[in-house]
């Protein structure tokens, strides 16, 4: 989806990209929030962390996946500042380079498999 933003109201097509995002959440099986490591925790993330957390996380796994994290030296510890956000372990992953993923798809299966 094109993402989910609670408080862009002025934005073209803000509406329209929120419903869809919401739709998509509700045909789901399963959630996986995707923030960026290389900038750290924002107040968008945290927004959407909490969101997850009180509507979603009842009904479906919701796993957190903090790209960018390629590598060997500071990818843990990139993950690990997003700690706080009540999402469960943090998988650090670089889309990118495909670092991480499988695991988090496993984990996500797993989730899925037990709700």
């Amino acid at each position: 989806t094109g993402g989910l933003v609670f408080d862009d109201t002025d934005a073209l097509f803000a509406a329209e990209i929120r419903e869809q995002a919401m739709v998509a959440i509700e045909e789901s099986a399963g959630v996986i929030l995707v923030v960026d490591g290389q900038v750290g925790p924002t107040a968008m993330d945290e927004q959407l962390a909490i969101f997850l957390r009180k509507e979603v996380t009842k009904k479906m796994p919701v796993m957190l996946a903090v790209n960018k994290c390629e590598s060997d030296r500071t990818g843990a510890y990139l993950a690990a500042q997003f700690w706080n956000m009540g999402l469960g372990e943090p998988h650090a992953v670089s889309a990118l380079h495909g670092v991480g993923t499988a695991e988090l798809l496993e984990d996500m299966f797993e989730g899925i498999v037990k709700k």
